[in-house]
């Protein structure tokens, strides 16, 4: 590859130089960052966890090496408002974190969105979104119908290969049947199948329809007699049909490609079939579009005085039977391009200009490549670029004149796999049974067989519920070297990137990508920097003004674990920076003041941090979910039969559900207790704030102090050194929740402070549901298994946690809140004895089964995982991504069976 690797890191490491002080081989969005962020999937319902991992990289080389090394991820609902924010810490461009959901999420589509402080600097181009869905894992809020995911396989030149999942229990419980009879009507011909159930209990619908039917009818009946009957087109929805010449324009004279593409109503594409007719009704081509509504096809020597139109031979749905291309320009040029023999030709040709000076230009994600002078020759030039010169993605083709107005352009996809990493998975076993140990082994190889060090994660999912979508939804290729370069959203990204897949990446290009391929910005201004740690920064300002200026020592500490001060002299007035040690937690408060920490002193100045600039918010789920609805049915149903076993299972074996319904008389329901109640379960003891304030004499001195010598009966308060603190049950953990905020080790001691005053309830939630959730809260370090414990939840009149409860009005301390890192968060996987495997009375239905997202492969490229199956049975997949420091990158998918244990 030619380019100066040295010299785009040192742009990235110094932006303050300017891009002229290079070359002009750098669009200024080529300085930007890719985003990508791998998900477990696309579909949750609330008592799941949202599991990704996060990968950040300059644009042009894809190196995560030098990067931000801080990730803003937001959770946003339909409603335009983040529910949750995290800090990704990124080592080498890389992290992981997760979303915990719970019941006080309401159906519907949420927007998980992810930038970089850098990336504001490139307005929204840049900014990853991904959107996804989320359901009650106990409510019947989505309707299941009785056929689902209906989608078309293939197709022949008369023919349509309709498939349907088919469930008749939705229309009778009671049907059990392993045989179901569907009668089927093509525009009024009947005809009769009987299906059966495959191994996942669906039936499974499989037929050929003609491409001809207008309206397709089904119909079947349950065993308890219920009759249930759906018809459609097969072919169904509006379209709209729309052209696009090569490289901008239809020339008289000359010949052209155009690619065409037919999109739906939904703002997907439809299958189309035509001709193209002229305006003395002579047909000079045809057309036919691949199953997403988009293909090409070539006008021979297009007349001016001529109007060509497409005729649609099928139109399924067409506002039109007959739509008009572009107009046939008097004069202009053209350019094609196309790969040969591992070099790219790219054929420029004019039918008025004859021997004009022109320029081509070919750059890939923002860096230039290939630029070169030529004089056309009787209207003509070719010119041809070595292959090698490029490295994988798309290749913009910009033709200027001498003056460097544009004159044509054009987008081609350059394949490049051997600079991919060869990605080896191999497995123990093809075959296991339940709670089977599975052993992994990963190799990451070169196009030359050599080892490379690479960072990997392994994702192991139900089969059952990705079905024929696996090798569709987004990889870690498809992001990287299409869908992050192009605006808007492509079906079926992962498509073009699997072998077995039919669809040419050039008809998207043709269509899709001409107009909307970033790095077009030739200028722009660094306003935000490349964050590497945490920071703190602000103004100070005497209260009375001086004329002249004063050094003061400033300092800031935090309520971290550790306490230790950060101090800097400042000039006043003036600005202050603090570089942070790494912190972890969701929020901290920071004190900061003049080092003296005298009362006088800190009357004296006015301190402000500054504030980072907000990003607006776009939700246009339109435009994100590409899932069939009926995949979202089948996702949701299964969870919500997992969650039906856990709880049956927890009853039969415990008394008690998981996730009890709660139901309270006489007690104010607030926005902070309804969340702990979805969350935790309902309170054993409630102790309303004003008994506390009854109870409070003149020697108290805090909370506890107050609950220890008043309400003994009802909590234990102990003394520990100097500290008090308040334990439910001998021999078990007490965690403490104030407004829905958990307290943190290390902030415990400042509880027994809290002013009596300033409380509102004090609570008490015994054997509470999801406590292992909370426990790694508070103990991130600790791994299972899990103590048992009890929850105080504590309510104040602020509502803002325990620091903004222990504020008080005469307070002159500066207290101030930080966002910090999330806290990491491991996926838990059981460790199963063999010779034991069914001993323990824990019901294990994971899902996703297995998730790693950093595995690193040693110096011989090989890495081996090993993890447990659960109680499912049946088809399991492995999806494996890849990427390396200098940025190449890989992807691939096997799966094995899980065999039930009749034991």
């Amino acid at each position: 590859m030619m380019i100066n690797y040295f010299r785009i890191i040192i742009l990235f490491l110094f932006p303050s130089i300017s891009i002229a002080q290079e070359t002009k081989q750098y669009s200024f969005d080529a300085f930007a960052e890719k985003i990508y962020l791998q998900f477990d999937n696309d579909v949750y319902t609330t008592n799941k966890t949202i599991w990704f991992k996060a990968i950040v990289s300059n644009v042009v080389l894809h190196s995560p090496e030098f990067s931000s090394g801080i990730l803003y991820v937001d959770l946003i609902n339909s409603d335009k408002d983040i529910i949750e924010s995290k800090l990704i810490k990124l080592k080498d461009g890389i992290g992981s974190g997760f979303f915990d959901l719970d019941r006080s999420y309401k159906d519907g589509t949420y927007l998980i969105r992810a930038y970089t402080e850098w990336n504001k600097n490139f307005g929204l181009d840049f900014i990853f979104k991904k959107y996804i869905k989320i359901y009650s894992e106990n409510s019947t809020s989505i309707n299941l119908e009785p056929i689902q995911n209906l989608r078309r396989i293939d197709s022949s030149l008369s023919t349509i290969r309709l498939k349907a999942d088919i469930f008749p229990e939705y229309v009778d419980e009671r049907h059990q049947n392993q045989k179901l009879k569907i009668i089927i009507s093509q525009d009024g011909v009947k005809d009769t199948i009987s299906i059966k159930r495959d191994l996942q209990g669906v039936f499974d619908f499989d037929y050929l329809v003609k491409k001809s039917t207008k309206h397709l009818e089904l119909e079947f009946t349950t065993y308890g007699k219920k009759r249930y009957v759906t018809s459609f087109s097969p072919n169904a929805s509006l379209i709209d049909l729309q052209f696009f010449p090569e490289s901008g324009d239809l020339v008289h004279g000359l010949s052209s490609k155009v690619g065409f593409k037919a999109i739906g109503t939904d703002g997907k594409g439809k299958y189309v079939k035509g001709i193209i007719v002229d305006s003395k009704d002579r047909i000079v081509s045809s057309f036919e579009s691949n199953v997403l509504g988009m293909g090409h096809f070539e006008l021979k020597d297009v007349d001016s005085s001529l109007v060509y139109t497409a005729k649609l031979t099928e139109s399924p749905g067409l506002r039109e039977t007959l739509v008009g291309l572009p107009k046939v320009l008097g004069k202009g040029i053209t350019m094609s391009a196309s790969w040969r023999h591992e070099m790219l030709h790219v054929v420029v040709s004019s039918n008025d200009l004859k021997s004009q000076n022109i320029v081509l230009k070919a750059s890939c994600r923002g860096y230039t490549y290939f630029q070169e002078e030529a004089n056309l020759t009787n209207g003509s030039f070719v010119f041809k670029i070595p292959k090698q010169l490029f490295p994988e993605g798309i290749i913009s083709l910009k033709l200027n004149d001498a003056q460097g107005m544009p004159m044509a352009e054009r987008l081609i996809f350059n394949y490049m796999p051997d600079d991919r990493i060869n990605l080896e998975a191999v497995l123990d076993k093809r075959e296991y049974q339940q709670r089977d140990k599975v052993r992994l082994s990963i190799k990451t190889l070169d196009s030359k067989k050599q080892p490379l060090t690479a960072n990997v994660s392994s994702l192991v999912v139900n089969q059952n519920l990705f079905s024929d979508v696996q090798n569709l939804r987004e990889t870690i290729l498809s992001y990287f070297l299409l869908s992050s370069d192009l605006k808007g959203t492509i079906e079926t990204p992962g498509a073009y990137f699997y072998n077995e897949n039919s669809l040419n990446i050039d008809d998207l290009l043709l269509t899709q990508g001409w107009t909307n391929y970033k790095y077009d910005k030739k200028k722009g201004s660094f306003k935000y920097e490349m964050e590497q740690r945490l920071k703190v920064s602000g103004v100070i300002n005497p209260k009375k003004k001086k004329k002249e200026k004063e050094e003061l020592e400033l300092m800031l500490m935090t309520f971290d674990q550790m306490k230790i001060p950060y101090s800097s002299k400042v000039m006043v007035p003036g600005t202050f920076s603090f570089d942070l040690d790494d912190i972890y937690g969701t929020e901290k408060d920071i004190i900061i003041q003049p080092m003296t920490g005298s009362k006088d002193d800190k009357k004296k100045y006015l301190i402000a941090l500054d504030k980072k600039h907000k990003l607006p918010i776009v939700f246009d789920d339109q435009s994100g979910i590409i899932l069939n609805d009926s995949i979202v049915y089948k996702v949701v149903d299964e969870n919500r039969k997992q969650k039906t076993e856990e709880d049956d299972f927890y009853f039969s074996n415990y008394g008690r559900t998981l996730l009890d319904e709660i139901v309270i008389d006489g007690y104010k329901m607030t926005p902070e207790r309804e969340e702990m109640f979805n969350k935790y379960g309902k309170p054993d003891i409630v102790i309303d704030g004003e008994e506390i304030v009854e109870k409070t004499t003149d020697w108290s001195y805090g909370l506890y102090s107050v609950l220890r010598n008043a309400f003994w009966d009802k909590i234990t308060i102990l003394r520990q050194g100097r500290d008090l603190k308040a334990q439910i049950f001998v021999n078990e953990v007490t965690l403490v929740v104030i407004d829905g905020i958990p307290v943190l080790e290390d902030e415990y001691p400042f509880v027994q402070y809290l002013s009596p005053d300033e409380v509102v309830s004090f609570e008490i939630i015994k054997f509470p549901k999801n406590f292992n959730s909370l426990y790694t809260r508070v103990y991130p370090l600790a791994g299972p298994p899990y103590p048992d414990g009890s929850i105080i939840s504590i309510y104040t009149k602020r509502a803002k946690g325990l620091f903004g409860a222990l504020r008080s009005d005469n307070d002159k301390v500066n207290l101030n809140t930080i966002s910090v890192f999330s806290i990491a968060k491991d996926f838990y996987t059981p460790k199963y004895d063999n010779d034991d495997s069914f001993s323990s009375k824990t019901l294990d239905i994971r899902a996703p089964l297995y998730w790693n997202p950093e595995i690193i492969t040693n110096d011989e490229g090989k890495a081996i995982i090993e993890y447990y199956n659960s109680d499912i049975d049946g088809d399991f997949l492995i999806f494996i991504e890849a990427i390396t420091t200098s940025g190449q990158l890989g992807s691939k998918w096997i799966n094995y069976k899980v065999k039930a244990n009749n034991n």
